[in-house]
């Protein structure tokens, strides 16, 4: 039981570290939260089962089409209802957020139907032992797809022209600006490239679950939870904290009912933050 539950929580945690690395993203260049970002997991996975089942043009077609797509539903939302209003504040924005999750969180369910629905998957075997079975190859999957999407993002960030440059702009953007970095150029990637993680998110949720209108709905809380966990840092910083709640989430379901896994996230995030009221790897400035 114990094992089962190990694995069980670090495969949640992979997937919720991955949703979570788009959000901290956007709170570090756009300093705001945006509750939003969660509604891109639903998006991915309903475009991944259209694509794929309803076009009939197989998984990983209909994967690789459902994360681009709802890339591009991230940068239009940016644009439409974001920048125009950016000049008020941080707090406008994460209320516009709240506003436009409820508006993408009506129109999946009005454009895809509130039924659940499922990857068209080939069935797979869980991997034992003795008796007991731990994993099976799509949540070994699920680990891999998750662990190199970090890897990628460390090398891009650290070595390609524009991950520098949106350090250069979370570290501080009025100086990024003044050195001529095109800060509304980049922020457009960014906005890509964390909804296009929060779509993959979706997609490996719906690998080793269902699809439904409240996928992404059912994530924000722990989402917010894991970031601030994290402290708003580095990116391994996110993977460590969402890795640790997803194993202590499921663990807890040994002594309490599993409702309570939610539960006993907040209880955590509340002991960390009384005692490093900004996050487990924040760093003093």
């Amino acid at each position: 039981m114990f094992f089962q539950l190990l694995i069980s929580g670090l495969i949640t945690g992979s997937v919720l570290a991955l949703a979570t690395s788009g959000f901290t993203l956007v709170r570090k260049v756009d300093n705001f939260f945006n509750i939003a970002h969660a509604e891109m997991i639903t998006i991915g996975a309903f475009f991944t089962y259209f694509f794929s089942k309803s076009l009939h043009l197989g998984f990983w077609v209909g994967a690789i089409l459902g994360v681009i797509v709802t890339g591009i539903a991230g940068v239009v939302v940016l644009k439409v209802f974001y920048e125009p209003i950016k000049r008020h504040g941080s707090f406008v924005l994460m209320i516009t957020s709240i506003g436009v999750a409820y508006l993408l969180h009506g129109l999946s369910s009005s454009v895809f139907g509130e039924s659940v629905k499922s990857f068209d998957l080939s069935p797979s075997s869980a991997l034992f032992i003795g008796k007991t079975p731990l994993i099976n190859p799509n949540q070994i999957l699920v680990v891999v797809v998750a662990m190199l999407c970090f890897a990628g993002l460390q090398i891009y960030f650290g070595r390609a022209t524009t991950g520098k440059a949106l350090r250069a702009i979370a570290s501080n953007s009025s100086l990024a600006n003044a050195i001529g970095i095109d800060s509304r150029t980049l922020d457009t990637y960014l906005w890509f490239v964390a909804s296009v993680l929060a779509g993959l998110a979706g997609v490996l949720m719906g690998v080793i679950g269902s699809v439904s209108g409240d996928l992404g709905w059912s994530q924000i809380l722990l989402i917010v939870a894991v970031a601030v966990l994290a402290g708003f840092e580095d990116l391994w910083a996110v993977v460590l904290c969402a890795l640790l709640l997803g194993v202590l989430m499921d663990l807890s379901t040994m002594f309490l009912p599993s409702s309570y896994r939610v539960l006993t996230a907040f209880a955590i995030i509340m002991v960390v933050v009384l005692l490093r009221p900004r996050g487990l790897f924040a760093r003093e400035r």
